[in-house]
């Protein structure tokens, strides 16, 4: 063995955590770039309120609303909340930091058992879409982690009954944070049992415990047993359109990840090669996706996302490559530099794209302070990214679909838009919006920018 491939062995996850956790705390996010996720922290500030739900009064028409546009898993939520309630709302980003240190503290241990090259990990330093979303509050996150304890698990010299229980356990917990992860977990727990079906009750055993956290915050929250979260719907016509960014998002965004799949040839093969591809499919017939909104590159970063739970496969998929094939192992190596420039420099670079929308929320913050607000509550569009409930007190608010033609503002009320000519589909969004006070007496009094194409138009009376 070389000198680099000794060191690499020795110390490179120490590099790989040291400089995540360095890079990250001296860019640590402030505010999130996905509307998505307005939902998952106000939901969690509720629920560190001791309430499910996060509610104002409408000054306008006196009516409760609720400032959670749209109903979600409540897992994310819930790791939130302990984040909040133990330091406060800015605390959330902790959440994920702690998220991708202990995922992959558990995949470098699975990699030593299995006798497999630590460089492996370089592939999680030099994804593109983990290094983003690490700085979010989305549900991809505990996704990620929960399939490397799973890698943890499963990846043992010999199942065991406690085995079975754990990774029947994080099969039916995976259900708390999002329906698709059952396509990951769920065949490993399967493989075990046709491997030694006697470990068949402790796997129903793990199993129940597992679903028991999601079946009562459901109840409590949305008071059903099973709440199922909104899907686009699924369609074979999507399969062939999400081809082109798919293939951007598997060859580059978590880089020659079909190609270490396809060439894993370890424990369980045809399951975890079934498995990765499944999931794969599954995405692809998945109508919903962002290059709608965004474009093909912005919106295969945005929809990479998705594909994030299976980065933890993938590394045990390069490793077990890499110990067969000495162009795999090369690979790896020039990885391993590559992620000790990209894990910092990402981190700085997302900040400095944060930073404009950080901006944003502050100014909003600043021109609404102590004023009655009207705006989209709806999520239609992307204003609620802005009016943002980590950096702003959320209190004299009203919905902008309430307003009627001729009505009279108080010098004390503002009205906030968000307007963008980014895609037809913004465009449309924000036109919408528009229309409804184009015949009120009102003036443009403040145009807050964001990025190229995307700005905020601030209304007052005239």
């Amino acid at each position: 063995m070389s000198a680099v491939r000794l060191y690499i062995e020795k110390y490179y996850p120490y590099v790989w955590v040291i400089l995540f956790f360095i890079s990250y705390l001296l860019f640590f996010p402030e505010n999130w770039m996905i509307t998505d996720s307005y939902n998952y922290v106000n939901q969690a500030i509720a629920f560190s309120e001791g309430t499910t739900t996060f509610t104002r009064t409408d000054f306008l028409s006196g009516e409760s609303i609720s400032m959670i546009p749209a109903p979600y898993n409540t897992g994310t939520s819930f790791l939130l909340s302990l984040a909040i309630g133990a330091i406060g709302k800015q605390a959330i980003f902790l959440i994920p930091l702690i998220q991708v240190l202990l995922s992959v503290y558990l995949l470098s241990l699975t990699l030593i058992r299995n006798q497999y090259t630590q460089s492996a990990l370089s592939i999680l330093g030099l994804s593109l879409a983990l290094m983003f979303f690490s700085r979010s509050t989305m549900s991809c996150m505990p996704s990620f982690m929960l399939v490397s304890i799973a890698c943890f698990f499963f990846f043992r010299a010999k199942a065991s009954r406690y085995t079975a229980l754990m990774l029947s356990i994080l099969a039916g917990l995976g259900f708390w944070f999002r329906e698709s992860n059952i396509f990951l977990l769920a065949p490993l727990v399967v493989y075990v049992l046709y491997k030694n079906i006697r470990l068949f009750l402790p796997a129903c055993i793990g199993f129940l415990l597992g679903l028991s956290p999601k079946i009562i915050a459901d109840k409590v929250v949305y008071d059903t047993y099973w709440f199922f979260s909104g899907s686009s719907g699924f369609s074979l016509k999507s399969l062939v359109d999400h081809i082109p960014e798919y293939a951007i998002i598997l060859m580059l965004l978590l880089p020659f990840s079909l190609f270490f799949i396809v060439s894993y040839k370890g424990k369980a093969d045809k399951t975890i090669k079934s498995l990765s591809i499944a999931f794969i499919v599954l995405y692809l017939v998945y109508q919903y996706s962002a290059v709608d909104f965004s474009g093909l590159l912005k919106g295969s970063f945005l929809t990479s996302r998705f594909m994030i739970p299976l980065l933890p496969l993938i590394v045990i998929c390069a490793g077990e490559s890499a110990s067969r094939s000495r162009i795999t192992h090369k690979i790896l190596q020039l990885f391993v530099l590559g992620s000790i420039v990209c894990i910092p420099l990402s981190q700085y670079l997302f900040k400095q794209l944060y930073a404009h929308h950080e901006q944003a929320s502050k100014a909003v913050q600043q021109n609404t302070n102590g004023k009655e607000t009207f705006y989209d509550l709806t999520g239609y569009t992307n204003i609620i990214r802005y009016y943002n409930p980590l950096v702003s007190e959320v209190q004299k608010v009203s919905s902008i679909q309430h307003l009627k033609e001729k009505e009279k503002l108080s010098p004390y009320q503002v009205i906030l838009i968000s307007r963008s000519d980014a895609s037809p589909e913004k465009k449309m969004r924000a036109d919408s919006m528009k229309s409804i006070i184009h015949h009120l007496p009102t003036h443009l009094y403040k145009k807050i920018p964001i990025d190229e194409g995307n700005w905020i138009e601030l209304y007052k009376a005239q």
